[in-house]
């Protein structure tokens, strides 16, 4: 099925998951400055209206300033980034975010699409040290000021 969304990312989006400690922050984190961020949600606005079509995040590994944010061993934890986060909506209540790094992939809808744009718009605001949705969970940081 070939799609006409039409969508180029701006911004920088950081997504990562650590690979020790599972337990305390198992799942997977995000990240973006303000361009990333409203690139994020249109991207978002675009997939919720063709449900099946996907499109691919271009994914900046996370700087130490960045991980100094949720400050997991002072930032010194071990961490795994995609290269690539490829993302699309359904029309359900959805949340698959299996921690498979490449290709990694959500697959969202309803009432987890309306929790993943509220934790992105808070992120420009300041807002984070939160998680969503099921096993695994998807937790929100704020976008650092020196990053």
């Amino acid at each position: 099925m070939k799609d006409h969304l039409s969508w180029k990312q701006e911004g920088t989006v950081s997504l990562w998951r650590y690979t020790e400690f599972r337990k305390k922050f198992g799942g997977w984190h995000i990240t973006a400055n303000s361009e990333g961020i409203s690139s994020l949600l249109v991207l978002l606005q675009l997939l919720a209206r063709t449900p099946g079509a996907h499109r691919t995040v271009a994914v900046t590994p996370p700087s130490p300033a960045v991980l100094r944010v949720p400050n997991f061993q002072q930032g010194d934890a071990l961490w795994s980034a995609p290269a690539k986060w490829r993302v699309q909506c359904s029309s359900e209540d959805t949340w698959q975010f299996p921690l498979e790094l490449e290709p990694a992939t959500l697959t969202v809808g309803g009432k987890f699409l309306q929790q993943l744009e509220a934790g992105l718009r808070g992120i420009p605001k300041g807002e984070g040290d939160f998680g969503m949705g099921q096993s695994p969970p998807l937790y929100f940081w704020w976008w650092p000021r020196f990053a």
